[in-house]
């Protein structure tokens, strides 16, 4: 993605497309891509997902909505940040500082991971794939609201 977006910087509409069809045809070249169920649940557990969610809920001025992106919501985020240029994307409500630079490409990636697998929404998991992992080798049954359950 770097050289695609170099520094993070807003491209202009013809190079946004070209790295959407890029995403697109790398995606579809996955073989077995797992497809989301109708009815079932979708779970993003990164800080890219996380941040977009915070950004997504920020604008619909409902921050305890932070645990869900939903798809439209997502565009809407893509088209924000592709506007801004890194240090303006730094002053977005759930983009940090550190992560501006590459907070437009990992939308681009969440939008095109979620269009291949048919997500329209994803909850997101307070656990790193790690965390929650150490967790259930430990025994400790753990909740989304990111608290370990009490046995």
């Amino acid at each position: 993605m770097a050289d695609w977006l170099p520094g993070g910087t807003a491209p202009c509409p013809h190079r946004l497309a070209e790295v959407r069809q890029r995403l697109r045809r790398s995606l579809e070249a996955v073989p077995g891509l797992p497809q989301a169920e109708p009815g079932g649940r979708v779970l993003a557990c990164s800080k890219t997902f996380e941040q977009l969610a915070r950004l997504a809920a920020a604008q619909r001025k409902t921050p305890q909505a932070a645990r869900q992106l939903a798809l439209p919501q997502l565009r809407t985020s893509v088209s924000l940040l592709a506007a801004a240029g890194p240090s303006r994307r730094s002053k977005l409500p759930g983009i940090s500082r550190h992560r501006a630079e590459q907070s437009l490409a990992g939308a681009l990636i969440a939008q095109a991971l979620m269009e291949a697998c048919g997500a329209k929404n994803v909850e997101i998991c307070p656990w790193s794939t790690r965390e929650g992992l150490l967790l259930e080798r430990l025994g400790m049954p753990h909740t989304t609201t990111g608290h370990p359950r009490a046995h």
